[in-house]
This record gives C-alpha cells, structure tokens and sequence, in this order.
C-alpha cells in the first residue's frame, strides 16, 4: 500500500494559502508560488537540497526582512551622490534604460515582471536542474548566503537613482557638482551590490553547468532582462558591475571553492571601499573602465585557468576525462573499462568504454560487476567473472 504523503501535503496547502493572500503580482506573490511549486514537487519524488526548501525559503526572507532596518536611508547617510558621479564615466546607462522603459508599455511590464518574478525563476532553475540531493544543496546555499549582501550594503549604502532625484530621474537630473553623502529618509540602502543582478548570475552558472541547452539560453536571457530591470530606477550601473564578484563569492562558497569564495569577497569590498571613500571619483575615466571590465571578465577568467566550467569561460563544456596508464592498458587487452567525469563527483556518470573488437555488453551483463568510485576522475576498470 502507498503511503501517503504527508508532508507534502501539508506545505502544499500552506504554500497556496500565502500565494492566495498575496499581493498580485508583487516580489512577495511570486516567492509563494515558487514556494508552492517547491511544495508540489514532493509528490513527484523530488529530491531537494535540504529537508525541507520551503522552511529555508521562508527563514531567508524572513531573517532578510528584520534586518531590513540595519540599512534604513533615515539611520545612516546614503552614497548615491557619490555613486551617480561615478557612472558619468559610463554615460549613465540606467537614464538611458529608465527613458526606454517610460516610452514603452510594454518593456515595462517586462521589465516589472522579471524584476518582480526573481524568486519564482529561482524556484524554476531549482526544479529543471538534475534530481540529485547534492547538485540543489549546492544552489540552496548560494542562494542563502545572499543574504550576506546586506553586511555589504553597509559599506557603501545607497538607495537608487529614483529615490535621489524623485520626479526629476531620468529627464530632469540636475548637475552634482560636488557630491557628497546625504540622508534619504524613508529608503533601503540596498543599492551595491545588486542583489537581483547577483542571484541572476547564479542562475546562469547552475544552469549553465547542470541543465540542458534551452535553459541555458533561457537564464542568459532573463539575466540581461534583469540587468535592464533593475536600472530603470532601483540601482546605478555600479551596482551590476560589483555584483559580479559578488556571485563568484557565492557559488563559491557553496562549491567549497574558498580561493574564489575569499577572492570575491575582497574584490567586491575593495570597489565598496574606493567608493565611498570617493577614491574612485578621483580615477582618470580609462582606469574605470580598465577595472570595471576586469571585473565583468572574472568570471571568465576562473573558468579559464580553473577546473570547472563558468558562463563564458570554457562556454559549459563538459570536463575532459582523463585516461591513466592503467586504463591504456586494460584497453589494450580488450578489456572493457568504466570511467567517470572529473569535473563534478555529483553528476558524473559511469560511462561504459569497450574497446573496438570486444564484443558488446549489456547493462544487465551478469558478467559486468562495476568496482565502486573511488576519488572523481580516477578509472575504475570493472570486476569481470
């Protein structure tokens, strides 16, 4: 007799109790959708990252949301003076979007909508990656530890364009000649790094590493969408650029990478620190530019001189699996070997090599008993009776 599902039946009903009694359409609605179809996979024998997703899902947001006040515009001084100054070297790419989006419709629906619809694309990204335990573990702890953006903020608070220049963004900016620091009651200081940019990113790399073609091109997309997004008013192209290092810290840490992990972290703090001691301002315009492309690149760069694939580095490619003496020689001998990806011991798959002139095996073959995986990447010739 089946048993019966429990637990899944019970967070699926509270799930759609909080979507029902949320706000349509707002950054809260989409969380408990996402929370609902999170819930709803249990029937279908999901194997989730932790025990239970949806008490982290709600614990990230709720713990977000109580220290919303450690970063409140009306206790501390903002930096989006100094911040806006900076991205005259770039021509204000968030004037140019905001004007965009107020002369169409329906860009800004779009753009709402994938702004607003962040934490159902996560919850979508989490579902399409492969049913493993330890592949979703890896993309929960990234996507808690974003949380640590709000020590970041701190740094360097802003609040955005918008609530700097109210009516007057994006057509009536007028000129800071002399920037400084100024109180922006009523705000978040949330601007640097973009926290929506970051977690963005992320689905981009988990995608890109353990999903199919589709959704790859799928989280590229939405993340140019959500670059554009979140300039309309919210964040200062700045804001996107240090958002970079950012992720890098957190998909780092969540793959116990803590070279990238430590390595992001300061060089995020360290654009953070050159701002607001407006030592960036002072910076002739080829420097920023210089810098703030080494630091879009980094991610390229890891996936260059590192061991794994990242976005745009070795473009996701499947890591090379290496043959051993050892395994030449069982070649040799018409042996059949069985060896495993070296890339990531959570996806690699045992793949069946019989050499040309052997004759084939089945799975089944009683024949065939496969030695258990020792370390990733090592051959593993196979028991033959």
């Amino acid at each position: 007799m089946a048993r019966v599902p429990y637990r899944a039946i019970v967070f699926t009903a509270f799930s759609l109790y909080l979507a029902a009694t949320a706000p349509f359409f707002t950054l809260q609605w989409f969380a408990f959708v996402g929370l609902v179809l999170v819930s709803f996979a249990r029937f279908h024998k999901i194997q989730h990252g932790v025990p239970c997703p949806e008490l982290l899902y709600l614990g990230t947001a709720l713990v977000t949301s109580k220290c919303a006040a450690w970063i409140l515009g009306g206790h501390i001084p903002a930096w989006d003076e100094i911040l806006w100054k900076f991205d005259a070297n770039f021509g204000y790419p968030e004037v140019w979007v905001a004007r965009l989006d107020q002369r169409s419709e329906f860009l800004n629906m779009v753009l709402s909508a994938v702004y607003q619809g962040l934490p159902l694309a996560g919850v979508l990204t989490y579902l399409a990656m492969p049913n493993s335990t330890p592949i979703r573990r890896k993309y929960c702890i990234a996507s808690a530890l974003g949380g640590t953006a709000i020590f970041f903020y701190r740094i360097c608070p802003a609040a955005g364009p918008h609530y700097l220049f109210g009516a007057r963004f994006p057509d009536a900016v007028p000129p800071l000649l002399h920037p400084q620091p100024r109180f922006l009651p009523g705000t978040l200081l949330n601007c640097a790094p973009s926290g929506h940019a970051a977690w963005a990113m992320i689905l981009v790399w988990f995608a890109w590493r353990y999903c199919g073609r589709g959704w790859r091109i799928a989280t590229g997309v939405y993340l140019g969408l959500t670059c554009a997004a979140t300039l309309v008013a919210e964040h200062y192209w700045i804001d996107l650029i240090v958002a970079v290092p950012f992720a890098v810290a957190l998909v780092g840490a969540a793959e116990k990478r803590w070279n990238e992990a430590a390595g992001g972290s300061v060089l995020l703090a360290a654009w953070l620190v050159a701002l607001r001691c407006q030592w960036a301002l002072a910076w002739p315009p080829p420097l920023d530019w210089a810098l703030a492309a080494a630091t879009l690149a980094l991610p390229w760069w890891i996936g260059r001189v590192g061991s794994h694939s990242w976005p745009f580095g070795n473009l996701g490619a499947a890591a090379p699996t290496e043959t051993s003496s050892a395994t030449n020689s069982a070649m040799a001998r018409h042996v059949p070997i069985i060896t495993y990806s070296q890339e990531d011991p959570d996806v690699g798959q045992p793949i069946l090599a019989v050499p040309r002139g052997h004759p084939p095996l089945s799975s089944g073959s009683s024949r065939l008993k496969a030695v258990p995986r020792g370390d990733p990447g090592q051959d593993c010739p196979p028991q033959v009776d």
